[in-house]
């Protein structure tokens, strides 16, 4: 009975866990579990790929990719997603999810760095605008551990957490008639970084 009963407490742990780590609101809009590659991501190429229910991205060297999925535009969303540096420089580069996209020239991304780091970007008009500045906060899990990044958008208002904890809230520009969601990752100059993606799941905020 004791050792049924711990069982029963492990199990529960881990749930409580894992609805801890997750998007809040109740009505789902949009959620991938990666066990193939949907075309609204674009096509598989040695960038990005799908493989054991993850979003595969690999930046050609001292580059960025981007990926949006054209399936969906939001109006205010709770975007949750959990991102990890598989392989690759940790320090330097960073991986995360975008928002608030009007296309490949027009979009907010929330990056995480492996040194415990994270920044929020705006590329606009080839242009790099940081409304959030880098800052390093202890809740980040370093190196090449798993991060769960969420932002909940209201209006003009963004607000950032990961691993649950809420950590800024910007003003900002979305775009006029809904968004496009995705995932961006950097490489170093002379390798190739690996950035896996999973658990993306978007609902209505609370």
């Amino acid at each position: 009975m004791k050792i049924f009963s711990n069982f029963m407490l492990l199990v529960l742990c881990i749930v409580l866990n894992a609805s801890a780590f997750a998007c809040k609101g109740s009505v789902v809009l949009f959620q991938d579990d990666f066990s193939k590659m949907d075309p609204a991501w674009g096509v598989a190429n040695d960038q990005q790929s799908v493989s054991n229910n993850k979003f595969i991205i690999q930046p050609a060297p001292n580059m960025t990719h981007t990926s949006l999925n054209q399936a969906n535009l939001f109006q205010d969303v709770d975007f949750c997603a959990d991102v990890k540096l598989a392989n690759g420089d940790s320090s330097n580069y960073g991986g995360g999810i975008v928002f608030w996209a009007k296309d490949y020239n027009d979009n907010y991304y929330l990056y995480v760095l492996g040194d415990g780091s994270y920044y929020v970007s705006r590329y606009v008009n080839g242009r790099f605008l940081n409304p959030v500045p880098t800052t390093k906060d202890p809740v980040i899990n370093k190196g090449n551990a798993v991060n769960h990044l969420r932002v909940v958008t209201k209006g003009n208002q963004a607000t950032i957490y990961i691993n649950d904890k809420q950590l800024a809230t910007f003003t900002g520009q979305p775009p006029d008639g809904g968004s496009l969601i995705g995932f961006a990752g950097d490489s170093p100059a002379n390798s190739k970084n690996t950035w896996e993606f999973s658990n993306l799941k978007i609902t209505k905020p609370q």
